[in-house]
Parts: structure tokens; C-alpha cells; sequence
């Protein structure tokens, strides 16, 4: 059996359990915690620990992609309420990435309000969902649609993969974005400071000329000189660490220990 076969039977059969683990989205300049960002992963006995990048073009292919994603939904709301119950200062939103495959096959304003109801969630501004940046060459008047639907129910938006040079960016400003992560190749251009850069550039003054805040993923901790370049050029920029995040328990003893 191909891993690619493997990865389709553990999400056809659900034979191991998913689990989230918690990204740092942090000030570029202060280092503030923003928020997290929700990755969940599936446990395999046989191929160990597989993130999104691994199992989710085989999950894209079907709806499996959704489940995973509606599973996560709800698995956020869940623990952003123990967070609440506990008494605990919950950190301003969690993200939360949507597949391509939600954007256009459901009906997903009617889907959230279900999953939000069924788990008694109301804390809707504590939500951001990440939508994916191919939805802005693929169903841009859906996505002026879902956008403005999660707007008037309190859920923060971003956008993912905002990217090279061919990307349209100029699609972007009338949908009321609140934050956009750079491409992977893009951000990576201005971090090592090559050739690309001023293309890198020219995407971050557009985005922040149509007022998105803008995160630069992949950065390492402790990077302070990476940190000061992206406050000089980004301003209100923000970064995604490079780990690959955080359970939820070992979360809460981070703000335990914060709050301490």
C-alpha cells in the first residue's frame, strides 16, 4: 500500500484520531501574542504524526476535507468554552483554515450557524477563519458572499497563500479582509532578502493600502533581526512561528503560567 493509499484509508475509515495543535501568531514588532492558529493533524501507528500539508490533497478530493474541517470547528469551540468555564483570559480569536472544497459546495454560513449552535458557542469574534487564496480565482462572487456573511455574524476573515507575482491581488479589496498570510515562496523572498523582494514589497503596500493586516509565516522564534525587518517594512505586520504548534493542554499550562 502506496502512503498515498494509506492516508485515503485513515480518512475514509476514520481509524485514527485527529488533534489540533496550536501555532503562535505573534506582533512582528512587540511579540504580543495575537492569537493561534488551529492545525489539526491525524495520528497514525503506521505513518506517525501527518499534518495538513501531508493528508490534505488526498482529503481535498472528496468531502473528507469538510468533515475534518467542521470536526475542528467544533473541537475550537469547545476548548475556547473549557477556556471560559475555567475562568481563564482567552487570547483575542482562534484561526482556523477552510478547505477549498467547503468554499462553493455547502451552503457554509447555514453549516457554521449549526455547528455553533449544536456546541452552544456564541463567543463568535474569538473564530477567524482562514479561507484558502485559490477561492479568489475560483469563486470570487461566492466568496464576496461568505465573506460578508461572516462579517454580520462576528467572525473574523483571513486569507491564505497571497501570493507571486500573477496572483490578483487587486480582487481583494472590496471583499473586507482582516488579515492575509503570504505565500509560502513570497514570504520566504522577503525573509532572505532576494531578488523577489521588492515584488514582495509591492504586495504588502497594496494590502496594507486596502487596510489587511498581513502575516509573514514560517518565522523562527527567536529571530529578532527577522522580526525587526518585518515591523520597519510591515508595520502592523504579524508572523506565524515555525512550529508545528502546540496541544491544547499544553496550551492552558502556557497561560497558566502567563497568567501567574
Amino acid at each position: 500500500m502506496t502512503e498515498k493509499e494509506m492516508v485515503q484509508m485513515i480518512l475514509d475509515e476514520n481509524l485514527v484520531p485527529l488533534e489540533i495543535f496550536y501555532q503562535e501568531m505573534r506582533d512582528a514588532g512587540d511579540n504580543h501574542l495575537l492569537s493561534y492558529r488551529a492545525r489539526t493533524f491525524l495520528r497514525s501507528p503506521e505513518l506517525g504524526l501527518l499534518g495538513p500539508e501531508e493528508y490534505g490533497i488526498t482529503a481535498e478530493r472528496s468531502m473528507l476535507a469538510v468533515s475534518v474541517f467542521l470536526w475542528s470547528l467544533r473541537q475550537v469551540c469547545r476548548e475556547i468554552g473549557k477556556m471560559q468555564q475555567n475562568g481563564m483570559d482567552v487570547m483575542s480569536f482562534i484561526t482556523i483554515p477552510v478547505p477549498m472544497k467547503a468554499i462553493g459546495t455547502l451552503d457554509f454560513a447555514a453549516t457554521l450557524k449549526t455547528a455553533f449552535e449544536k456546541e452552544n458557542f456564541t463567543f463568535f469574534n474569538m473564530i477567524c477563519l482562514e479561507l484558502p487564496g485559490q477561492a479568489v480565482y475560483e469563486e470570487l462572487d461566492v466568496l464576496h458572499t461568505l465573506v460578508t456573511e461572516l462579517r454580520e455574524m462576528g467572525v473574523k476573515v483571513m486569507i491564505r497563500n497571497v501570493g507571486d507575482a500573477n496572483y490578483p491581488v487587486a480582487r481583494l479589496a472590496g471583499l473586507g479582509l482582516d488579515y492575509a498570510i503570504l505565500e509560502d515562496k513570497l514570504a520566504a523572498a522577503f525573509l532572505d532578502d532576494d531578488a523577489d523582494r521588492m515584488a514582495v514589497m509591492a504586495m504588502i503596500s497594496y494590502l496594507k493600502a486596502i487596510e489587511t493586516r498581513i502575516l509573514i509565516p514560517n518565522v523562527e522564534r527567536g529571530d529578532d533581526p527577522v522580526r525587526s525587518r518585518i515591523e520597519r517594512a510591515v508595520c502592523a505586520g504579524y508572523v506565524i512561528t515555525s512550529t508545528d504548534g502546540m496541544s491544547f493542554s499544553q496550551l492552558l499550562e502556557q497561560k497558566l503560567a502567563d497568567e501567574a
